[in-house]
């Protein structure tokens, strides 16, 4: 009888068990409401409509833009965009091509920004305003994105800048040039006022060093100086000189004879003229001895074309001084003397990244010097490069001929005496010489460890990042 009545109890408790997990899996938060209530008084308890997806979706409405207008003026169509509170209800959007007299005012004033070897190919100046119903202009209260699109934007060979034009106190003009983000025929800003805008199509000098009694492709040319597209013209300052041709769909440069003066070639890519500085393999200060000058290089597409020993120079002092070249591509060709005056080096002992990619391809590099001493500051540490940290370093068909490096209490090599490769980047060698010597001597006084090479001192570079083939190092260490 005891054995029956506990095995009832049991099977009671078993059938309550299951009635209230059953219960609370029907609705879970009924027992936690209970729970909160039960240790706090005033505590209200609000359930969710579980599997309706309508609050996610009023939350991704809400967050969306609350004001979008467009309009299009003289083939761009201008866009304002705004998150809700920073515009009134019931304001428009007006867009307003200047005047020539307003123009001019802009463009001096963007003159003074913009780099003198610029070329121009287009430019476009709005006077863009939020208007209320009355016509009087309302300033946001946040930030505003205004986008610009323009079928120039497209051209991979122009580069997009937008500037802000606005009035200061002294009712003179202050240009302003925006941080830019760019998809297809898109350029768009992040502003926090209106007033003029400008956007403008430009690109930058383009040079080419010519041998004499040489035939070369244009695609050659074009690809040296960061061109591309379709090719359906082309002209040179004097034909006596050189010339371009074309025959069967392909153009062709040649050199007729040697010159000294500055010349150009005007070529047209998919409408767009284009005109490249040429100049002769003998112009002095181009491919000659190197003479301690410094020549500044112009960006063109995201891309450096260093061709001269003044053009190297002036990398170097960009680099010592921590530009990091963030994003950009750092090509550097041709026939560089260095002429055994002591080099600068590229590169000294901080904490800068060289946050883009260099790359030596088809280059001479001869009779360089490098043997300042190291007295504690970072002067000493000798090569072509000093102490550099890269993204990526590559030399392809590169000859570094007759190099003359020393150190004491210093790393030393003739690439460089201290080189570390970003994780991610690479460090390669395809088809290159290094002949040179290499000599170092160590006091122990002033540094503890020292690393002397003949391609380099010291690097820092994983297997899989380093990378070489069919390359010579002939070096006297």
């Amino acid at each position: 009888m005891k054995k029956n009545i506990k095995r009832l109890t049991a099977l009671f408790l078993m059938i309550s068990l299951v009635l209230g997990t059953a219960f609370a899996m029907v609705n879970p938060q009924v027992l936690f409401a209970e729970e909160l209530n039960a240790d706090e008084e005033g505590i209200e308890f609000e359930t969710d409509n579980i599997g309706n997806g309508n609050a996610e979706h009023e939350s991704e409405t809400s967050n969306e833009n609350a004001f979008v207008q467009s309009e299009s003026v003289d083939g761009v169509e201008v866009t304002v965009e705004a998150e809700e509170g920073v515009f009134p209800e019931g304001v428009s959007l007006s867009v307003r091509k200047c005047n020539d007299s307003e123009r001019e005012s802009v463009e001096e004033t963007i003159g003074k920004e913009r780099e003198i070897s610029d070329h121009v190919v287009a430019s476009y100046t709005f006077d863009i305003k939020i208007v209320d119903k009355d016509g009087e202009e309302i300033e946001p209260n946040g930030d505003v994105k205004v986008s610009f699109e323009a079928e120039e934007a497209e051209n991979t060979n122009l580069r997009t800048d937008v500037y802000h034009v606005t009035e200061t106190n002294e009712a003179s003009l202050n240009a302003e040039i925006m941080n830019t983000e760019k998809d297809g025929s898109t350029v768009s800003v992040v502003t926090d006022g209106f007033s003029y805008y400008t956007v403008e199509f430009t690109y930058g000098k383009l040079q080419y060093v010519m041998q004499g009694d040489s035939e070369i492709p244009l695609a050659d040319i074009l690809n040296a100086v960061g061109l591309s597209g379709t090719v359906t013209e082309a002209e040179s300052s004097n034909a006596d000189l050189f010339s371009a041709e074309e025959m069967n769909g392909e153009w062709t440069v040649t050199a007729k004879q040697a010159f000294d003066t500055e010349e150009w070639l005007k070529v047209t890519i998919d409408g767009v003229v284009y005109e490249i500085v040429v100049t002769d393999e003998q112009e002095s200060g181009s491919l000659g001895a190197w003479d301690g000058s410094t020549k500044a290089v112009t960006e063109v597409n995201g891309k450096y074309t260093i061709t001269s020993a003044a053009e190297l120079d002036w990398f170097a002092s960009k680099v010592n001084a921590g530009e990091s070249f963030q994003g950009k591509t750092i090509y550097i060709t041709g026939n560089i003397d260095l002429n055994n005056r002591e080099w600068r080096k590229i590169g000294i002992w901080n904490d800068k990244w060289i946050k883009g990619d260099i790359i030596f391809k088809d280059c001479t590099i001869k009779n360089l010097l490098s043997t300042s001493p190291y007295t504690g500051s970072n002067d000493g540490f000798n090569g072509l490069f000093g102490v550099i940290k890269v993204s990526s370093l590559k030399f392809e068909n590169t000859v570094i001929d007759n190099a003359n490096i020393s150190a004491t209490d210093a790393h030393a090599g003739i690439i460089a005496s201290a080189i570390r490769i970003a994780e991610n980047g690479v460090f390669s060698m395809t088809d290159c010489k290094v002949t040179g010597k290499v000599m170092g001597r160590g006091s122990n006084t002033l540094y503890q460890d020292y690393y002397f090479g003949g391609a380099c001192g010291w690097h820092r570079t994983s297997r899989k990042q380093y990378k070489s083939r069919n390359c010579q190092f002939r070096n006297k260490c």
